[in-house]
């Protein structure tokens, strides 16, 4: 009997997952972006997140896409020209 209880279980546990995602999904917005776009990049990806104390801003920038690598991956400079080394993930 235990294992059919398992069973059970597993997928009431696979029917929630599906139906938070549903959940979640509905609210989400994709944003399109476009080389030439201005964008605010995350301390925290640049590892500055919170090591500075916590006023310390959340966000850098702006900085121009001028290169898409792949989806969604883009290659960043700033407003003056300089390209910043790593790329970016949206």
């Amino acid at each position: 009997m235990l294992p059919l209880v398992r069973g059970d279980a597993y997928l009431r546990e696979e029917v929630a997952n599906a139906r938070m995602a549903r959940f979640y999904n509905r609210r989400v917005r994709e944003c399109p972006l476009a080389l030439g776009d201005l964008v605010l990049r995350k301390m925290e990806a640049i590892g500055k997140g919170a090591s500075q104390g916590k006023l310390t801003p959340n966000w850098e920038g702006p900085y121009i896409i001028f290169e898409e690598v792949r989806p969604y991956t883009f290659q960043l400079q700033a407003l003056q020209g300089v390209e910043i080394p790593r790329a970016s993930h949206s």
